[in-house]
């Protein structure tokens, strides 16, 4: 296996001391090589969007990797260090070339560190049923890559170390046997090194230690198989409970929109799992003929496969909101296929990721939030109430998710102005680099603030011209079609909702007036 590894490498490696090749033929190297044998690699996936969105990311990291000290005007380099993907990777392989010991004594380019990364991830993902030799292969070279964020990254360092409790998850790691299934006890060790967390920036430099690894999985292995599932299901279950929710349960949903996520409504029990087991739910209340049986046979369903997120589907679910929201998701999936269909242009591709993932955002706070329809308390956050009550209490962290989105937002007006420059979906670790030091409480600041984010949606207001009005019509349809079945309450708090609303892209309502809560019986 390690000799395959190696032969591969070499026959991808464009170092920069390669002097002799001229940019026209760096390029049709890197076409003809590197690009094809890293979509060999992760397959052809489940669908065409999968495959041609893997191959734009995969494309841009793998350009940008080969090329780091060269051809700094080429878009794919400037897209893969925008990110924040090259400037994690590049600390990773730097901390170890200067804090090398006897164990792992052997020197690799960072075209080689980066190739070992992939064929890593690829291999643990596309092999759930293997070989115990190869299997505990595998398995070693990852704890090694565990092993390189956990031990060799320094305090000041901006991706932060697991400090004090290194030792605790090195005897974990000892522990485990190498089947594919002990890989869920890795991120759920880190689950307890997260919740232990006091300070907010110690914490967000773990989390970003953790997501550079997990966006790589995603990247390079086939989301629907075994072994992915689990790793992913244990790690964003860990993440959804923590300070940047709605960052990991957008990751999570877009991976998922892109493959096949059967799976994960059966095993994970997870957060993604509840909210489709919710929004199915929600189209069999207001589609199905016969309601009665069709309702009994899928809730049979829903609590086998998810017996702990059953309760709350029954008890805080609300069909209508949920089925706007469906609506949202497959608006985000026809986006996708958008991108499938262009063969040619990178540009536009990485404009629309960056749309993508702006609604994919959306679709989450309403979960959280709800829609500008139902403002009831939705199923989402009372879940996730009883949940954090040990991590701090939700009152914490809604202002400290708060904080985060206002500097992310702050972060995007400007990174958006430089319309020369295309934005991938990654500048999301980019983004979220420079947060506030501090809370703000002046009230100056938070009007600039309110201003800064109604700026943000403006941003996208042309992109979404063409399909809002389809959208809009869709949604009045099914208001009126369920209107029977609205019960409404004049007591809900205004200032409430004009706060939520300031970060909806999809919003058609009126700004105007009182709005009314709805509950479904």
């Amino acid at each position: 296996m390690a000799a395959r590894k190696n032969k591969r490498a070499k026959t991808i490696d464009l170092s920069p001391s390669d002097t002799k090749l001229q940019n026209n033929q760096l390029e049709l190297e890197i076409n003809n090589k590197v690009y094809k044998q890293f979509i060999e690699q992760i397959g052809n996936g489940t669908s065409q969007a999968q495959k041609e969105l893997l191959s734009v990311i995969g494309l841009i990291a793998e350009r940008g990797a080969l090329n780091r000290m060269r051809y700094v005007d080429n878009q794919f380099y400037d897209l893969f260090k925008k990110s924040g993907m090259y400037k994690a990777l590049d600390d990773i392989y730097i901390q170890e070339m200067q804090h090398q010991n006897q164990k792992f004594d052997k020197k690799i380019t960072f075209s080689d560190f980066i190739t070992q990364l992939i064929f890593t991830f690829t291999f643990i993902n596309r092999n759930k049923r293997v070989e115990t030799k190869r299997l505990k292969q595998a398995w070693n070279l990852f704890k090694h890559l565990i092993y390189k964020l956990e031990r060799k990254l320094e305090p000041q360092d901006w991706m932060g170390s697991f400090g004090d409790d290194s030792l605790k998850l090195k005897r974990i790691l000892k522990k485990i046997d190498g089947r594919m299934i002990e890989v869920k006890r890795v991120f759920q060790a880190m689950q307890g090194l997260i919740d232990c967390q006091e300070n907010l920036n110690n914490f967000i430099k773990k989390f970003k230690c953790q997501f550079c690894l997990i966006h790589m999985i995603d990247l390079c292995g086939y989301p629907d198989t075994l072994a992915a599932l689990e790793l992913k299901s244990a790690t964003f279950e860990a993440f959804a409970v923590s300070y940047l929710m709605i960052i990991a349960s957008s990751s999570y949903l877009l991976s998922n929109l892109i493959g096949n996520n059967e799976e994960i409504n059966k095993r994970s029990g997870s957060t993604v799992g509840f909210m489709e087991a919710v929004a199915e739910l929600s189209l069999e209340r207001n589609h199905a003929v016969d309601q009665n049986q069709q309702r009994k046979q899928l809730q049979s369903e829903i609590r086998y496969y998810n017996q702990g997120n059953f309760n709350y589907v029954m008890k805080y679910g609300n069909s209508l909101e949920l089925k706007i929201i469906v609506k949202k998701l497959k608006f985000v999936q026809s986006e996708i296929e958008l991108i499938a269909a262009d063969q040619e242009n990178d540009e536009l591709k990485s404009k629309f990721l960056l749309q993508v993932f702006n609604n994919i955002g959306n679709i989450v706070k309403d979960l959280r939030y709800g829609t500008q329809f139902c403002h009831s308390k939705p199923a989402l956050l009372k879940l996730i109430d009883e949940q954090i009550e040990e991590v701090g209490g939700l009152e914490e962290i809604d202002s400290n998710v708060k904080r985060i989105n206002y500097g992310i937002k702050q972060q995007a007006l400007s990174v958006l102005k430089q319309v020369n420059n295309p934005i991938d979906i990654n500048n999301v670790e980019h983004i979220r680099k420079e947060l506030p030091e501090v809370e703000q409480d002046n009230d100056e600041e938070d009007e600039q603030q309110v201003e800064v984010v109604r700026k943000y949606n403006v941003v996208f207001e042309q992109l979404e011209n063409n399909s809002n009005n389809n959208e809009q019509e869709d949604e009045d349809d099914d208001e009126e079609t369920n209107e029977d079945d609205v019960d409404y309450d004049e007591d809900s708090s205004s200032s409430q909702r004009k706060g939520r609303r300031h970060s909806y892209a999809f919003d058609d309502g009126d700004d105007d007036g009182d709005e009314e809560k709805c509950n479904v019986q």
